[in-house]
């Protein structure tokens, strides 16, 4: 490759060969045309969506924090009234018969099938209780529930054994879930 001859300007030679192929002079020649305070049409149209955007993010950024200082009052006011009661009878009700069971071990499996029928009730009750679960299932689930325990106090049981086992705890907890579920 050879050498650059400091004597000869290569670059503007160059620039005024280009100049003289495009007909148009040098570019070191060209006068610049722009303007400080010019603004091309799209800028403007840009700087406008960028501060509808900017005020939409600040609206968003309200809504967020009121939606949250909402969330932490419906939280306290949950927390103040305590749980539903048609969960807490709910789960009552297996819990007793899951007692009583226990407390007469003679009578065998006489309480598992009126136990396995309100199992469904209690996990929903539980869930709703841990504040995970939805009040319309607990209710849809305590009627057929309540019908059945029943029918066990009434009818299965003294049907099926002669030893006296006092329900009465267990009944008054079927109709304050019955009061709770209708409320």
């Amino acid at each position: 490759m050879p050498a650059k001859d400091p004597k000869v300007p290569y670059e503007a030679a160059a620039a005024q060969a280009v100049g003289d192929v495009q007909g148009t002079a040098p570019a070191s020649e060209v006068p610049q045309e722009t303007v400080a305070g010019d603004r091309l049409p799209y800028e403007a149209e840009m700087d406008r969506m960028m501060a509808e955007f900017k005020a939409m993010s600040a609206r968003v950024a309200a809504m967020e924090t009121e939606l949250s200082t909402a969330r932490a009052g419906l939280a306290a006011a949950t927390a103040a009234l305590g749980p539903p009661p048609v969960a807490t009878y709910g789960k009552a009700i297996y819990d007793k018969l899951v007692s009583h069971r226990n407390a007469n071990p003679d009578l065998g499996a006489h309480f598992d099938r009126i136990i396995e029928q309100t199992r469904d009730l209690a996990n929903a009750s539980a869930g709703l209780l841990a504040g995970e679960g939805d009040k319309a299932t607990v209710v849809e689930l305590a009627g057929p529930a309540v019908a059945a325990v029943d029918r066990f106090i009434t009818r299965t049981h003294p049907r099926v054994t002669s030893k006296a086992v006092d329900f009465s705890a267990l009944a008054a907890d079927l109709e304050y879930l019955q009061d709770a579920a209708a409320a």
